[in-house]
């Protein structure tokens, strides 16, 4: 094929997909490596103020509530009793965490909520792994387990609040209307493999990636949208980490973003700049292209004639 009508399908298809991107909105995206508050408790290897640590955190800053406490999880100071292992760099210094003690019908859980900017869908990606903690050794991560997100309306002038349900339930949720969950979306985490053959795989992170597209058409005009999290199973901590949230006027889940919500404008500049050259060369390949048709196969290749 004719370099030039390449050159004017790939920039066709790279402005395709740039349209396509443009109807995504970031919402917010977590910074669990910049918490308030960066000790560690050196026991346990964790910090029971995950509100403390990361209210006023991320990109924009966000509030968090919890129930029955909820971690923030030190991964890379080393304790006494060994370190983490992430073998795919996920984690960082610090990820969050929190568990469900089904022995003491203890259920902590942690909530959020989000400003949709007025789109019709609110798109979630989060990254889950169970693992044991270092001193606490009473969560052996052997078996899958579910983690739950709840999702809620709520209205201009309300405030989502959550409390203890008690007897291992999930939170109480109120602030919302409707009282019921907009949506509720369990998944599946994957225990560590090769426990029999690696003593350390409970202590490793498997990381696992939760996608969620939750419509909003039958929240109220204005509404934002609360998100609680809490754990379905037996007894499990689980940490969490990668939280980013986008809004879009049609569903598909989180798109990758193309600029993080976080960039310098540097880099938003030159993504803007790649832009304006593939315009050109879309101007200049469509005229390039304007001379050539397809005439005829020959031996299963494409040939090309002019006019």
């Amino acid at each position: 094929m004719n370099r030039r009508c390449g050159h004017f399908l790939a920039a066709l298809i790279a402005a395709a997909g740039a349209g396509a991107h443009a109807q995504v909105v970031p919402i917010y995206e977590n910074d669990f490596e910049s918490p308030n508050v960066t000790s560690c408790d050196a026991s346990s290897f964790q910090s029971s103020g995950f509100t403390n640590s990361y209210n006023g955190t991320g990109v924009p800053p966000a509030t968090f509530q919890q129930v029955n406490t909820a971690d923030r999880l030190c991964v890379a100071q080393p304790v006494a009793a060994g370190p983490y292992y992430d073998p795919a760099g996920t984690a960082g210094r610090f990820t969050g965490g929190f568990v469900r003690h089904n022995d003491h019908n203890w259920v902590e859980s942690w909530a959020t909520t989000f400003d949709p900017k007025g789109q019709p869908f609110l798109n979630v990606s989060i990254d889950w792994a169970m693992v044991q903690l270092l001193a606490q050794k009473q969560f052996d991560p052997t078996a899958a387990q579910n983690v739950v997100l709840r999702f809620f309306c709520v209205p201009a002038g309300q405030t989502m609040a959550i409390t203890d349900a008690g007897g291992g339930a999930p939170a109480n949720v109120s602030g919302v209307a409707p009282p019921t969950a907009l949506q509720t979306s369990p998944f599946t985490v994957q225990p560590p493999p090769n426990q029999a053959t690696n003593p350390n795989a409970i202590y490793s992170f498997y990381w696992q990636t939760q996608r969620v597209t939750v419509p909003l058409s039958t929240c109220p005009a204005g509404s934002q949208v609360g998100m609680v999290a809490h754990i379905a199973g037996g007894n499990t901590y689980m940490a969490f980490d990668n939280l980013r949230v986008t809004a879009s006027a049609t569903p598909g889940g989180v798109a990758p973003a193309a600029v993080p919500i976080n960039a310098p404008l540097a880099l938003l500049g030159a993504v803007l700049s790649l832009g304006w050259l593939g315009a050109r060369r879309l101007r200049r390949g469509s005229r390039a292209c304007a001379g050539v048709r397809v005439c005829s196969r020959r031996r299963g290749l494409r040939s090309l004639s002019r006019k």
